[in-house]
């Protein structure tokens, strides 16, 4: 079986990570303290104009998001990356940090893996805790990067910064040392795009799943929408569409921006629950029992009620 994870910020909430928005969301702090929006304060604009006052806002969310720890959502997809990747190569990963002149041959490998199980999980969140849990690095596409891996704007070189409070700002890249190298965190800049070797790779992964889980997002970006009509688009398949969270609906404006004839309101399993009770129970039913599809979709309907 062939399981695409779409994964947002709310696999996260149990891993003493603050969230990004609301009354005391990491972002909201930091707008409240600068007068401005984040969209403005992280923006490539405003690194290319002031690093060093951008690097103090990365250097304060760095240290809030090295706090954290893997919640059991992230460590049961661990599970069933270790589970599935039992007997396949380890030589590359599909990241999102890989060059792209590497990744159209990444995507290339991963897609034609031998086997019949396969996992991957296409994230948004940049806290790099599923890796930290275990899932494989070739099992997860970071769409927006992830603040534990830093490169030089100069040479291009890559990196892992010590992050700290006295720590110099804007850190200057140790390799080639030239005056105007200043170092990055591997994260997606408001006012920049995504990898587009990277979506397109998503999307075609997603035209050969068998399953799409949707945890903890709620959807707002439409990238993360077109996965899912890549999944459902071939009329020859029927994937089973699963989303696991509090306020998981089929309504949301990013789906129902899809085609009508799609029938995703018709076609999504809706589990309005926490993660964390819902995805580790998921992944010991499908590591122990290797169900059918049918038995699958029993099983997800059971959990919903």
């Amino acid at each position: 079986m062939k399981i695409l994870a779409i994964t947002g910020a709310g696999i996260s909430a149990s891993s003493g990570l603050p969230t990004y928005r609301g009354e005391d969301g990491l972002y909201t702090k930091i707008e409240k303290r600068s007068g401005a929006r984040i969209e403005d304060l992280l923006s490539i604009d405003a690194f290319k104009k002031d690093p060093a006052k951008v690097w103090h806002h990365w250097r304060d969310l760095s240290l809030e998001i090295y706090k954290a720890s893997p919640s059991p959502t992230h460590q049961a997809l661990a599970t069933l990356s270790r589970h599935y990747r039992i007997g396949k190569p380890e030589n590359f990963s599909p990241s999102v940090l890989a060059p792209l002149r590497d990744f159209e041959a990444i995507a290339t490998t991963k897609l034609n893996e031998s086997g019949s199980n396969h996992f991957l999980e296409v994230t948004q969140n940049v806290d790099c805790l599923s890796k930290v849990a275990g899932v494989h690095r070739k099992d997860v596409v970071e769409l927006h990067g992830n603040y534990h891996q830093h490169w030089c704007t100069h040479c291009r070189a890559e990196s892992v910064l010590e992050i700290h409070p006295e720590m110099e700002i804007p850190p200057m890249c140790k390799i080639c040392k030239s005056a105007v190298a200043i170092m990055r965190p591997r994260v997606t800049m408001f006012g920049e795009g995504l990898n587009p070797h990277a979506v397109t790779f998503c999307e075609e992964y997603a035209r050969r799943a068998h399953m799409i889980l949707i945890i903890g997002t709620s959807l707002q970006f439409h990238y993360l929408a077109s996965l899912i009509k890549a999944a459902v688009n071939e009329f020859w398949r029927d994937p089973l569409l699963v989303y696991v969270d509090p306020h998981a609906s089929p309504y949301k404006s990013t789906l129902l921006a899809l085609d009508s004839d799609l029938e995703i309101e018709n076609r999504l399993i809706c589990i309005r629950k926490n993660s964390d009770e819902v995805i580790p129970k998921l992944v010991d039913f499908l590591v122990s029992k290797g169900p059918s599809r049918e038995e699958l979709e029993e099983w997800c309907k059971a959990e919903k009620s």
